[in-house]
């Protein structure tokens, strides 16, 4: 093991060994695994990999508690084998499935005191809810006509509110259920955010980055998070009732309003949940980021999503607490909005720790492996390193960012036309190289080993340089990677725009 212990990207304990491939200790490991997987595919590739007598970038990354076994190709950000426990052929340890067992109790115990806190919040509601109504069906004002019989309010409100907590919160949990079995089973709704982040920004190149930090998931996550979620829909059902309460002539309207409110947020709220609440969250903690080469910067394609959402809901709810205070309108009507806001994070507080509690991680893993699948998105680093490249021709520096040649003799400078990073034209792959002259080695001048010691390591480790190919169009060179997923994302190049397919690039 190297460092400190790793996060589990399954069961998020602080578990994970990081050995390398070639030690003793990880060849034991892939032997062990490689007797007990159940897929002939994987033992194959475990074999092969235990053969390997030399590697300093593949590193094996192995939970001990939940028996998450990955390896990974550290200098490629590739993944090499993923197995879990539920792949191998013998059952964990008795030790280990109590350990299970104990997460899985504390999971439900969880759960089910998100919902009796709920209930709790439901109580205080109605309750908040019915005297609101109660004392604006009261004289002098008689501001509305209660839907029950007022007389006998103060000897039945218990009973109204028992039934009407009980039906609620049984509402609540199987709808909550529902919509994340949807997700679960359509988890293609997930790339909503990356779609919306095309259409509003433009083409950009995507990519997933390996990273072990994760969102937190406790009690007192699922709390925030619901007040977050709360503010998505409350915003608009606010204004909506606040229009009936502070215009005269709409007030005689007021049930139908509510009526009318309650329904669409009951249609409106799974759409809202699915692609506004959960798809940001996942897609910002898959690692998926998208790459501005004009302003090069990188950004995360969840977190902007997110950010926008939470500020306009917020400035919404502020805008229609000022009209309301500046409306003058009967202290009850405020209780009734209150009682609103509770039902509202009732639900989000049961939604979110039920989705932190059962299928967070599943959820995460399986957009991944959709993205993997549909775009075939590659790994990159996140973060933008400054680099120097110097003139092959001259030697001299040359800023590669803004200049496309070499200001001092005029020498093409390679670069990747999707990353901008500076290419290799010696690891080509596809057809032959058309327009470009393949450098050859000029002995062992200082200048030109300086210069392939600075193009082989900003374009990979020496020996497993990233190959590029071009573009029988326009003969722009890319990263082969990159290439490949723009192509499945769009079908275009990047810069010719000349519809391409995959079988044109050999």
């Amino acid at each position: 093991m190297e460092g400190k212990k790793l996060n589990c990207p399954l069961c998020y304990a602080e578990t994970v060994e990081r050995i390398k491939l070639t030690t003793p200790q990880g060849k034991g490991l892939i032997a062990t695994y490689a007797s007990k997987v159940n897929s002939e595919r994987e033992r194959k590739k475990l074999l092969v990999l235990q053969k390997i007598q030399a590697s300093d970038s593949i590193y094996i990354y192995h939970c001990l508690k939940c028996n998450n076994f990955e390896i990974w190709n550290t200098s490629l950000k590739k993944n090499l084998v993923k197995l879990s426990f539920i792949d191998t052929v013998k059952a964990p340890e008795p030790k280990r499935s109590k350990t299970r067992a104990r997460k899985i109790a504390r999971d439900q115990q969880e759960i089910i005191l998100g919902i009796i806190i709920s209930t709790g919040i439901a109580f205080a509601a109605f309750y908040t809810l019915y005297f609101a109504l109660y004392f604006m069906s009261l004289p002098p004002g008689n501001l509305i006509e209660l839907p029950f019989n007022s007389a006998t309010f103060l000897d039945d409100v218990n009973l109204i509110v028992l039934v009407s907590v009980a039906i609620f919160i049984v509402v609540v949990v199987m709808l909550a259920n529902i919509i994340l079995a949807v997700i679960d089973k359509r988890i293609q709704t997930q790339e909503f955010t990356m779609r919306l982040h095309q259409l509003l920004n433009g083409p950009h190149f995507y990519f997933l980055e390996y990273n072990a930090k994760y969102e937190k998931k406790n009690f007192g996550a699922s709390l925030k998070r619901s007040l977050y979620g709360s503010t998505l829909i409350l915003g608009i059902a606010i204004m909506v009732l606040e229009n009936f309460l502070v215009i005269p002539d709409l007030k005689p309207m007021f049930w139908s309003a509510t009526y009318t409110t309650i329904i669409t947020l009951v249609i409106a709220l799974p759409f809202v949940v699915i692609l506004l609440y959960v798809s940001p969250l996942l897609t910002m903690e898959v690692n998926l980021y998208y790459f501005d080469k004009k302003d090069r910067i990188v950004k995360n394609v969840g977190s902007w999503l997110e950010e926008a959402l939470h500020f306009f809901a917020i400035v919404d709810i502020v805008l229609t607490i000022v009209v309301m205070l500046d409306s003058n309108m009967n202290p009850s009507w405020f209780l009734f909005i209150a009682g609103f806001v509770m039902l509202i994070f009732t639900f989000f507080l049961v939604f979110t720790v039920t989705f932190n509690k059962r299928y967070h991680a599943r959820l995460k893993e399986k957009l991944i492996e959709y993205l993997k699948g549909k775009y075939n998105l590659p790994f990159r680093k996140a973060s933008i390193v400054k680099q120097q490249y110097f003139c092959r021709n001259c030697g001299k520096e040359v800023d590669f960012v803004q200049q496309d040649h070499c200001q001092y003799c005029n020498t093409a400078v390679h670069k990747c036309s999707i990353c901008g990073e500076v290419v290799d034209v010696r690891h080509f792959v596809g057809k032959s190289l058309q327009g470009i002259e393949i450098p050859e080695n000029k002995g062992t001048g200082q200048i030109t080993n300086l210069i392939d010691r600075m193009e082989t390591r900003m374009s990979g480790t020496p020996g497993m340089e990233d190959p590029i190919m071009q573009c029988p169009s326009c003969q722009k060179l890319f990263h082969m990677d990159e290439f490949i997923a723009w192509l499945k994302l769009r079908g275009t190049c990047p810069v010719c725009r000349t519809k391409l397919n995959f079988f044109d690039l050999f």
